[in-house]
C-alpha cells in the first residue's frame, strides 16, 4: 500500500447554502482529496442536491466558498469561475441528454462548445470518449433507443468530453436494474484508477456506497451540516451518530 500523502483538491470552506434567505446548510467545512470518490449521503431532504448545485456553479452560496485546488469557485459577486467549471464534468440523474441527437453528437457539443478543434479531430475525441463508458458502436443510436443503463453511460461520456479532473454525479444509479448499477459502480473505480479522476457522488443506494466511496459526507437533516465523515466501513461501525450507523447498516 502507498504511503503517499493524499492531496487535497477541493475544499468547501464555511459554506451556507440556501435559495433566497433560506438557509438549507450551515457551516460546512470539509476537504475532498484528488483521485478518491467521496459519496454524499444522508436522508431524503437534508441538503444533498442543493449542496451539488453550489459545488457545480448552479447555485451562489450564501456565505463561504468552494476552492478547486485553491482557486476560489465564487469570486464576489461575479459568475462562477468558467476557468474552473471547465475542469468539472456533471452527470444528473437522466442522463441530460439532447433527444434530438444521437448519442455521438451528444458528446460533440461541448467540444463544439468551448475547444478549437476541427471536426475530424472532435468527432475521434468523441467516439474516443463513448469507448472508455464501453459504447463504441452506438454511436448513431438516439437517447430514446438506448436503455437506462446505457443512457447513465452516454451522459458520462459527455461529462468525459473536456477531460474534467472532478466528475459530479446527482445518484447515478436511480432507475437502474441491479446489474445495471453494478456496472456503472465498475465503470466509475476503472474511471478512477486508469485516469485519477476526483469523484463527488450523490447516492443513497447502499451498495454503490461500499462499492465506490473511499469517503463519505452524512448530511445531517436537523443539524443542517455535516454530522460524520469518514470511510462508509469505519461510519458504519463507529460513528458516534445513532443515525449514520443505522443509515448505512439498514436492509438495502
Amino acid at each position: 500500500m502507498s504511503n503517499t500523502p493524499k492531496k487535497e483538491l477541493i475544499k468547501v470552506d464555511n459554506l451556507d447554502v440556501g435559495y433566497l434567505r433560506k438557509r438549507i446548510l450551515v457551516g460546512l467545512n470539509f476537504a475532498i482529496n484528488r483521485g478518491e470518490c467521496t459519496a454524499v449521503i444522508g436522508a431524503s431532504g437534508c441538503g444533498k442536491s442543493t449542496l451539488l448545485k453550489t459545488m457545480v456553479g448552479l447555485l451562489r452560496p450564501l456565505k463561504g466558498n468552494v476552492l478547486i485546488d485553491g482557486r476560489e469557485l465564487w469570486c464576489g459577486n461575479a459568475e462562477p469561475s468558467a476557468e474552473l467549471l471547465h475542469e468539472m464534468g456533471v452527470l444528473f440523474q437522466g442522463g441530460a441528454l439532447w433527444g434530438s441527437m444521437n448519442i455521438l453528437e451528444n458528446v460533440c457539443l461541448p467540444l463544439t462548445m468551448f475547444t478549437p478543434l476541427g471536426k475530424n479531430e472532435i468527432l475521434d475525441l468523441a467516439r474516443y470518449k463513448l469507448s472508455l463508458v464501453g459504447l463504441s458502436g452506438f454511436e448513431n443510436l438516439y437517447p430514446s433507443e438506448l436503455s437506462g443503463g446505457m443512457r447513465k453511460r452516454a451522459g458520462l461520456a459527455r461529462a468525459l468530453s473536456l477531460d474534467p479532473s472532478i466528475l459530479f454525479f446527482d445518484e447515478p444509479s436511480a432507475g437502474l436494474d441491479p446489474l445495471s448499477s453494478r456496472q456503472l459502480d465498475e465503470l466509475i473505480n476503472k474511471l478512477k484508477e486508469n485516469l485519477g479522476i476526483t469523484f463527488v457522488v450523490i447516492t443513497h443506494e447502499l451498495e454503490s456506497i461500499f462499492s465506490i466511496a473511499d469517503n463519505c459526507l452524512f448530511l445531517g437533516g436537523d443539524s443542517f451540516t455535516v454530522m460524520d465523515n469518514g470511510s462508509p466501513q469505519h461510519l458504519r461501525d463507529n460513528s458516534n451518530h445513532a443515525e449514520v450507523r443505522s443509515f448505512l447498516s439498514r436492509q438495502a
